[in-house]
């Protein structure tokens, strides 16, 4: 690390380098430091990042480099313009970001941006989901994933969002663990499993819920106690389904006049797990002419205060028990029987409608899993710190459904209820916890 600051100490604003006259700093990236520069000739604004090849992991930033220039061109993702090299360092240069600065160059990040204004607006959401979708969309059908989604990591170009620092990004083959505590799935953070195309979608998930509530990533899943929800079904039931490893299509709709694309579908973890991936369409396309639905009023549940303070230590005791639910649900899906694909093969036979007709043997993992992940919900049924992050995924679906496709009157009662049983577990927490 103090070579590459010793390097980069060598050049500041005002610095010439190459072609490139450095005009601002716009902050670090992966591996290195990331400046808004000019060509001198051509007087075109580009983000040049400077790279010290005396780094610890310069070969895996410029093996990345090689990889994306190759795809990049021609399509809607960031474009990498130029790479040079220096004594001790080289650099490439690509799109800059946007300015959300009135006097000074701020880059226009999703993170500077909740940093200005708290959250992003509904509309403002379903664009930059669509086109980060579309964004991974392309990267996957290159066999490439991105590793390191998150607010700092998304940029605005032209008014688009885009992926940005691309120093993570590589082959399906190359899977050792990289990438953001908060934005990677509690398996793979855990080694229980390497990074899968997937959990692009799962940090996506993360970032759509910062996006929304304007909290940190590491509230998630908690609702801020101030503010409205209303119009917001659709992202929460897409966040909640992406962070949950689950198959979701929805075509959300966004307030511009570009091409609506349709999302890709994020296919079930069950069914990845076995190596198998397939779309189906979830709901038909809600037009522009429905009128959006109005959530009803009910009194929300509100942590206390005693309870935000001891919610930062009951989360990571929920996340060691949500990786040891994955372990079980992993441990499950072993060991299938010749008898077991027997059976499933005759079962499936008989159903010719269910999406795994043709595999036998993800449809046994499926259910194995399933069974793992009812039996660990079971024996921690007592365990109320469990039960109230539990609890609050289903607030969550729940209050998707009043934008959605569950009659309001039916989403509204069981919302009540799920309140009033979160008010009684954070009772049975703080008694039990509270010092």
């Amino acid at each position: 690390m103090k070579m590459m600051e010793n390097c980069t100490l060598k050049y500041d604003v005002g610095s010439q380098i190459g072609d490139y006259t450095l005009l601002a700093h716009c902050g670090k990236g992966a591996y290195g430091m990331v400046f808004l520069a000019e060509n001198s000739i051509t007087h075109q604004k580009v983000a040049l990042k400077i790279i010290h090849t005396f780094s610890q992991n310069f070969e895996r930033e410029l093996k990345g480099l090689q990889q994306y220039q190759q795809i990049c061109r021609g399509t809607n993702l960031l474009q990498i313009y130029h790479v040079g090299k220096g004594e001790d360092f080289f650099y490439y240069t690509m799109d800059a970001a946007d300015s959300i600065g009135e006097k000074e160059y701020i880059p226009k990040t999703l993170a500077n941006i909740l940093q200005r204004d708290g959250k992003l607006q509904i509309e403002e959401i379903h664009a930059m989901t669509e086109s980060i979708f579309d964004c991974l969309k392309t990267l996957h059908s290159k066999g490439v994933m991105h590793r390191d989604i998150k607010p700092e990591n998304i940029l605005y170009v032209d008014g688009l969002a885009v992926l940005g620092d691309i120093g993570l990004i590589t082959d399906h083959g190359q899977t050792t663990l990289a990438g953001t505590p908060g934005f990677i799935p509690p398996e793979v953070l855990a080694g229980i499993r390497d990074y899968e195309t997937k959990d692009d979608f799962y940090a996506l998930g993360k970032v759509l819920y910062c996006a929304l509530t304007g909290l940190p990533v590491t509230q998630y899943p908690s609702f801020p106690a101030s503010g409205t929800l209303t119009g917001a079904g659709e992202i929460i039931k897409l966040y909640t389904k992406l962070c949950a490893g689950e198959k979701f299509e929805l075509p959300l709709k966004s307030g511009n006049s570009r091409k609506k694309w349709y999302i890709f579908g994020v296919a079930a973890m069950l069914i990845l797990v076995a190596g198998i991936f397939y779309l189906i369409p979830e709901s038909p396309e809600v037009t522009a002419d429905i009128p959006e639905q109005t959530a009803p009023e009910i009194p929300a549940y509100q942590p206390s205060q005693a309870m935000l303070d001891l919610l930062p230590e009951l989360r990571q005791h929920y996340q060691q028990l949500e990786t040891q639910m994955y372990t079980a649900m992993s441990e499950a899906s072993k060991n299938i029987s010749e008898q077991e694909i027997a059976e499933a093969e005759r079962y499936l036979a008989q159903h010719p409608e269910n999406p795994l007709y043709c595999y036998p043997q993800a449809w046994i993992t499926s259910r194995k899993m399933e069974q793992a992940k009812a039996d660990f919900d079971r024996q921690h049924q007592n365990d109320p710190v469990w039960c109230y992050f539990r609890n609050q995924q289903e607030i969550s679906f729940c209050i998707a459904g009043l934008q959605g496709d569950i009659p309001a009157a039916e989403a509204q009662s069981k919302l009540r209820d799920l309140y009033r049983r979160q008010g009684e577990l954070e009772a049975a927490i703080l008694k039990k916890y509270q010092k």
